[in-house]
């Protein structure tokens, strides 16, 4: 009984090896009947077939399996108007396939392994198609690399510039803007200033500010400009910001963490320094009412502290812990806006 099983499986097998080898091994084509028209597709062939007749306008090779069209996959075929080699394993054609074949008219590559021709050359003339441009293994092109990087690299410049100069680009904005809306700067070459010194604070530090408002304006009779004071009702803030700036001799600005966090503080600031950049002369005054950590300190205290290497230093006052260093302070203070 075990042998009988042996022997039926061992048929089974030579039965389904024979099959397989049928189904893979090429298939003689038909012969050409027709002179115009030959199809010899489901025959497993691995090319094209030699010594076709040159009157052939139709030759369909489809569901075989051709990897590749040569030079003379085709040679002495110059009628053919239509070829059909879908279905097949094509991931390879000559550029000069298809030279000869004047009167081609329609090639059907369809379900090959030329993705890209299936899309990029349907319904195009055959004249136009260019095996040598397709793309079989979907790389991209080193050139469109370098394009990608280009752009990337100019757009992370570009963004950094930006994050790096947004206030500025902010203080730029709103001068044009005021400007546009009719806003002249007060001409101020014989000291005609409306304002001693604009002040520049937080909110936070209001307390502060008032006492040294009672002694400046009302001690020592000096003009100064604040925001919730002086700014004219229905302007915009920037527009504000820089008429007031423009018609005050200087610019204090109070400096502590509250301000550094203050986004309208940090512009009034960078107005400043960029009326300094411009004039030339002495327009800012920096009180530190704190020890600031250098981490906090942004740009635009950076660079005045550069700048302030090269200018006097009754520019940078520092608020006393020791109140009997607070008269003295005052002194420096009324100094600098003289």
């Amino acid at each position: 009984m075990a042998e009988t099983n042996g022997l039926s499986l061992w048929i089974l097998c030579l039965i389904l090896q024979l099959v397989l080898s049928s189904a893979s091994t090429p298939t003689p084509c038909p012969k050409v009947v027709d002179h115009k028209y030959f199809n010899c597709s489901h025959h497993s062939l691995e090319e094209v077939p030699k010594g076709l007749p040159s009157t052939l306008e139709v030759i369909v090779l489809s569901h075989n399996r051709i990897r590749k069209l040569d030079d003379d996959s085709f040679q002495g075929l110059h009628n053919l108007v239509q070829i059909d080699v879908s279905y097949n394993s094509i991931s390879k054609i000559s550029t000069a396939a298809f030279n000869h074949l004047t009167k081609l008219e329609t090639l059907i590559l369809r379900k090959n392994q030329l993705h890209e021709a299936e899309s990029a050359y349907r319904n195009k003339p055959i004249l136009s198609f260019h095996p040598q441009d397709l793309n079989c293994d979907h790389k991209i092109p080193l050139y469109i690399w370098i394009v990608i990087g280009t752009g990337l690299i100019l757009t992370i410049i570009i963004t950094i510039a930006i994050v790096k100069k947004r206030y500025y680009i902010k203080y730029l904005y709103y001068v044009v803007r005021a400007h546009t809306k009719g806003y002249q700067p007060l001409d101020n070459e014989d000291n005609n200033y409306v304002y001693d010194a604009f002040v520049s604070h937080s909110s936070e530090d209001e307390k502060w500010v008032k006492d040294m408002r009672e002694k400046l304006e009302k001690e020592n009779g000096f003009k100064l400009c604040f925001h919730k004071r002086d700014f004219d009702i229905g302007k915009p803030i920037a527009t504000n910001i820089i008429e007031s700036i423009d018609a005050s001799r200087h610019t204090i600005c109070v400096i502590t963490e509250a301000f550094l966090d203050s986004g309208w503080c940090k512009y009034e600031l960078q107005f400043a320094l960029s009326r300094l950049f411009k004039e030339r002369k002495e327009v800012i005054i920096l009180i530190f009412l704190q020890k600031i950590p250098d981490q906090l300190l942004t740009d635009q205290l950076k660079v005045h502290r550069l700048i302030r290497r090269f200018i006097k230093d009754n520019t940078y006052i520092e608020w006393p812990h020791n109140p009997d260093e607070e008269l003295a302070f005052w002194e420096k203070l009324k100094d600098s806006l003289r």
